[in-house]
């Protein structure tokens, strides 16, 4: 089963955003999708990349608390995003999102077996 996607929304507690979930926004944001986050990102999981970092940041169109998101919230954030200019990547910032997922699902993947 697929499953399409129009948003990632992420649950950073407290602000941070650990390697799973930073490999997901990398992600997300390689494929173009816009990212919202239950808290404003204070800190990233220093195992990703800077230019990986920045990149996932510019990604983000809000944030929601985890105890507010409903489809309006989503819906209205949708709205305010349509304002915003999509911040379109280089090919080499494609490049360095598309290696860094690559490898952290690889690292990932290993640790599970």
């Amino acid at each position: 089963m697929y499953l399409r996607l129009d948003h990632l929304y992420v649950a950073n507690i407290d602000g941070y955003l650990g390697k799973s979930a930073a490999t997901e926004a990398a992600y997300a944001r390689l494929k173009g999708l816009p990212i919202i986050t239950a808290e404003e990102i204070k800190t990233i999981s220093d195992e990703i990349p800077l230019d990986v970092q920045h990149l996932i940041r510019e990604g983000i169109r809000g944030s929601i608390p985890i105890d507010a998101i409903s489809r309006e919230k989503l819906e209205q954030l949708e709205r305010e995003a349509e304002n915003k200019p999509d911040i379109e990547l280089t090919p080499e910032e494609l490049q360095s999102l598309s290696r860094t997922v690559v490898g952290l699902i690889r690292e990932l993947s290993s640790q599970k077996g």
